[in-house]
């Protein structure tokens, strides 16, 4: 019998989005090695682009058949070792909401996970992560709970992306919050606890407020919303933060917030 009181992580990426290392295999022996009992994979989506567009950001169309092809057959392979998903995290654009919905279908995906990073398409748009006027945040804040009110999505990843690089923490900060997380609460919607971001804090990679912060976390947890820990990982060692995870878990305890173990009825 496969153990259920392991750690689980819903966000992990593959090489196709061209900015992650490692074989998908390399992420699956990882999970298992440090104890995770389900790992779910959501590389960033492709998207069907106008005019022959390349991303550099994310896995071209043409990869995704084998993206799914790869992870169903370690679904497989590990059976009785580890649960492992199929899930994709998806930009909020809304001329691309139609779409996730129709490649969820045919690729009978487990999940998708909303990751609002940039403001259009192609990615010569604005990234949300270089975010500096209270505006930037406003725009992010109206894409994002566009994304949240279709529907397609389980949870909201990095829902402070946007203070990477802003200056400081001020009023448009707080509103945003407030915003993301009332209506987090209206729909069910967990936000999720970015571990990738810690690391980039302990880095230096920020100029500006960063994420994850205790400002966000705290009006979440006044206004009851449920958290999930990502690693979002890029790298297969990065598996292995099993420490980070539990201290994010009764971190975010301690500040009275809910976190899931699991997503909906996936152990």
């Amino acid at each position: 019998m496969q153990p259920l009181n392991g750690l689980r992580n819903y966000h992990t990426h593959t090489t196709r989005c061209k900015h992650a290392t490692d074989s998908d295999e390399a992420y699956v022996q990882a999970a298992i090695e440090n104890g995770f009992c389900a790992l779910g994979f959501s590389d960033h989506t492709p998207l069907p682009y106008r005019d022959g567009y390349s991303s550099r950001i994310r896995m071209p169309e043409e990869q995704l058949p084998d993206y799914v092809a790869s992870i169903r057959s370690l679904q497989d392979k590990y059976r009785g070792q580890i649960r492992i998903y199929l899930g994709l995290e998806c930009e909020p654009l809304k001329e691309y909401i139609p779409w996730f919905r129709s490649i969820r279908e045919e690729y009978a995906m487990d999940y998708l996970i909303l990751g609002n990073h940039v403001s259009q398409e192609p990615e010569e748009g604005y990234f949300f992560a270089h975010s500096q006027t209270p505006d930037d945040l406003k725009r992010y804040t109206d894409m994002t709970l566009e994304g949240m009110e279709s529907g397609l999505f389980e949870y909201v990843a990095h829902p402070e992306i946007a203070w990477s690089n802003y200056p400081h923490l001020d009023d448009a900060c707080l509103q945003m919050s407030e915003t993301i997380c009332t209506r987090a609460k209206e729909l069910g919607i967990p936000l999720e606890y970015n571990l990738q971001g810690n690391s980039y804090r302990e880095r230096g990679r920020y100029h500006g407020i960063g994420y994850p912060h205790d400002a966000f976390w705290s009006i979440a947890a006044q206004t009851g919303n449920q958290a999930i820990i990502g690693i979002d990982a890029h790298h297969a060692d990065m598996l292995s933060w099993t420490d980070r995870f539990v201290q994010a878990r009764e971190h975010l305890t301690q500040m009275g917030l809910e976190v899931l173990d699991s997503l909906g009825n996936m152990l």
